[in-house]
């Protein structure tokens, strides 16, 4: 896990270096958020290109790594550099005058950290009778997830092919799983490399997300309910939870950790499924393309 969070952090600081070239007004944690699938993006780029010319070695993901990483010389000019240490004394300002304010939002963002970890975390557990997946909508999606990412680390897929149909062109957007296959090549187990990955980048999602909306309305309240929106989707399915809950004489925690249905998706009632159940961890690629559209909106 240090290995990844190592990258990351790498990663997301040479994309965050990058954010002053297109943008002014945004604060440090949103250009910490826009860097890291900014990064991400430039070094997926710069890797597969390389991979496709030389394959995808360790010796590839460094040198991929060290291009990256360039743009920090960006916070070595004095125009760039004021305006990094002005961001960072704003930020540490915020924190240090606390108030209930303060207590109130960094209650939310732990809030939504812990909810990522600890539902990325169900992605993919091994055990001795094999790979499992704690999202029922995961059962297909992360066979072919492994399959993309072991396709690039074992079987050197380039020019790429679906790894499912042999000479088919791979139509599905694979820069995240190419990315994973990366961390992946240079010693990182491919579930700790998907954690590291999923969670930072729905933390980014919440973050610039936030930011795009209260940008939009002028709301900071308008801010916060977005992402409240956007991961507890899943349509009137409470309704039928509330109401089997009542009726079932359990305590609120051994209901829920022994739910009948899933409350999303019933197909004789309703299939409106959650966000995070049925795209977020199934289609991963969700994150970084979703990211991606909010700083394009941005600039």
């Amino acid at each position: 896990m240090l290995i990844s969070l190592i990258l990351i952090l790498l990663v997301a600081f040479s994309g965050f270096a990058l954010t002053y070239l297109f943008t002014d007004d945004e604060p440090f944690m949103w250009r910490l958020a826009a860097g890291n699938i900014v990064g991400a993006g430039v070094f997926g780029l710069i890797g597969f290109v390389l991979a496709n010319f030389f394959g995808l070695y360790q010796s590839t993901v460094l040198i991929a790594l060290a291009i990256t990483l360039l743009p920090l010389g960006l916070l070595a000019k004095k125009d760039t550099q004021k305006r990094f240490v002005l961001d960072w004394q704003r930020a540490k300002s915020k924190m240090e005058n606390a108030s209930l304010k303060t207590v109130l939002r960094f209650g939310f963002y732990l809030f939504f950290f812990g909810l990522f970890w600890f539902f990325f975390e169900r992605t993919m557990f091994e055990t001795r009778a094999g790979i499992f997946t704690g999202g029922s909508n995961n059962l297909g999606d992360l066979p072919f997830h492994l399959g993309a990412i072991f396709g690039f680390t074992e079987g050197q897929n380039f020019p790429t092919e679906n790894p499912s149909f042999a000479g088919a062109r791979f139509s599905y957007p694979f820069i995240a799983d190419f990315i994973t296959a990366c961390y992946v090549k240079i010693g990182v187990d491919v579930k700790t490399a998907m954690l590291a990955q999923n969670v930072s980048w729905a933390f980014s999602l919440l973050v610039v997300l936030e930011r795009f909306v209260f940008k939009f309305t002028g709301s900071r309240l308008a801010g916060k309910i977005a992402p409240v929106l956007l991961f507890f989707s899943g349509g009137l399915g409470f309704l039928w939870f509330a109401k089997d809950f009542w009726h079932s004489g359990q305590s609120f925690f051994e209901f829920v950790w022994n739910l009948p249905y899933d409350y999303t998706i019933r197909e004789s009632k309703f299939r409106w499924g959650n966000s995070l159940t049925t795209l977020f961890i199934t289609q991963r690629s969700l994150l970084i393309e979703n990211l991606g559209a909010f700083c394009r909106c941005k600039t």
